[in-house]
């Protein structure tokens, strides 16, 4: 199949991802059947507008038909992908019936991109111990200004689009703990204040045009927002995921997200397993292994058939 033709398929569904499973070597005489009789096959994914690198949620999504639809008795599968072959094995957990993923671990730790932070770099020492001026990079470049204060609209105390530097720069450090970036995903991570909270997440209402227009899609696919839970919460952490460059406005539930979000919560809260709820309308819980396996965070969740159909193309 083009890759024109997948671009297509995924603008026509217009959900957040759409994967495409194929055979390692596609071989018309073995049918559907292969899907049932193989464990290893390749996976790519496909936004309404780009291809991505890395999808969690459609890689979870893809086991779960492989194994359910498919029949596949396989414990385990892999899938050859750009960010490497990802496994997915099945998880029996209390009376849920999981799939967990092994996803590469994806700490915040890059150089922002130049259109937000010509000077300088941010990020968190790997210990912990240093963490960035925000004010002084907010003082020093509007990029980065402008994409926060697109991102963190919908609080009463959120300024307007016409608020002058300081009034945002007065918003954003009253509101935003510390931000990061992933170059290998293309994620921006912000981080909220203590006492923010899932209310106070799920009040955000974006302004996508104003985000995209602060930096390049050639450096930036999607912008986490975090919280931590309160205290005595089932949950450990609250997210949301914003992808306007890659025309999401929000994601549902983002796996790859998780995999940057797992190596920032678990130092911050010296936990190597975390519990997060993705606070989307849909909404969607996470579970999370950060020190499981060197290099990579295990992501787990539950997987629900909601609909089948048939589509043709040239």
């Amino acid at each position: 199949m083009a890759d024109a033709t997948r671009q297509k398929m995924a603008a026509d569904l217009n959900l957040s991802e759409t994967a495409f499973i194929e055979p390692l070597q596609p071989d018309a005489s073995q049918g559907s059947e292969v899907f049932q009789q193989q464990d290893t096959f390749k996976l790519r994914w496909f936004t309404p507008a780009i291809e991505v690198p890395l999808c969690g949620h459609a890689t979870l999504a893809s086991a779960a038909i492989v194994f359910s639809e498919c029949q596949n008795p396989a414990a385990t599968l892999h899938f050859q992908t750009l960010s490497g072959t990802l496994t997915v094995t099945k998880q029996q957990q209390s009376n849920k019936q999981l799939l967990q993923m092994s996803l590469p671990a994806s700490p915040a730790l890059d150089q922002l991109p130049s259109a937000l932070l010509p000077h300088g770099s941010i990020s968190i020492s790997r210990d912990g111990s240093k963490q960035p001026d925000l004010q002084q990079l907010l003082q020093n470049h509007t990029g980065l200004q402008e994409l926060l204060t697109a991102c963190l609209q919908g609080p009463p105390a959120a300024p307007a689009a016409d608020a002058s530097p300081a009034e945002a720069t007065q918003y954003l450090l009253s509101t935003v703990e510390h931000v990061g970036y992933c170059a290998a995903v293309k994620y921006l991570l912000v981080v909220l204040k203590g006492g923010t909270g899932r209310r106070g997440l799920e009040q955000l209402r974006p302004d996508f045009r104003r985000m995209a227009a602060a930096v390049g899609g050639d450096r930036m696919i999607g912008v986490i927002v975090t919280a931590a839970a309160e205290p005595g919460d089932e949950y450990d952490l609250y997210s949301r995921f914003f992808g306007p460059w890659a025309g999401i406005h929000e994601d549902p539930v983002t796996g790859s997200a998780h995999a940057v979000l797992a190596p920032y919560w678990s130092q911050l809260l010296d936990k190597q397993q975390l519990f997060g709820r993705q606070c989307s309308e849909r909404g969607g819980d996470v579970w999370m292994d950060a020190a499981a396996q060197a290099g990579k965070v295990l992501v787990s969740g539950e997987a629900t058939l909601v609909e089948q159909r048939v589509s043709e193309y040239d």
